[in-house]
């Protein structure tokens, strides 16, 4: 296999991983803010230094704000939903038709029949191409 093509995707994948951290130099110095953006850029790829990735919030919401959010029951207050009602026609009849309905009903399954039923795989699996 190809040395430079496996130096290639080890390069992609780790520029990939990587989040360009703010650059110390002054960014209407463009010449410095650049140069450092690119040296950075360049340490990644040539794995002087590891790939700093951005770390994301997986917690979910704070539990204090789960509970408020179950006793108020929705994240716009009812008195802003009422003023924003006439600029959302759409979303208020859904809601009030929602709000009148108290269950919702599901759909009937759906026909096996037709085109799209009528076709399957063999019992077999898959078809394969002969060609490799």
């Amino acid at each position: 296999m190809d040395i430079a093509r496996q130096w290639d995707a080890y390069r992609r994948d780790r520029l990939a991983r990587h989040t360009d951290p703010l650059p110390v130099a002054d960014p209407d110095d463009v010449t410095a803010y650049l140069s450092e953006l690119r040296g950075n850029r360049r340490a990644v790829a040539v794995g002087e230094t590891a790939p700093s990735t951005l770390h994301e919030l997986t917690a979910g919401p704070h539990p204090d704000v789960e509970a408020r959010l179950r006793s108020v029951g929705s994240v716009i207050p009812p008195a802003a939903r009422a003023q924003l009602a006439p600029y959302r026609s759409v979303r208020a009849g859904r809601e009030a038709t929602t709000a009148t309905t108290p269950t919702r009903q599901s759909a009937p399954p759906r026909p096996t029949t037709g085109v799209a039923g009528g076709i399957s795989t063999p019992p077999s699996g898959p078809a394969r191409s002969s060609r490799r």
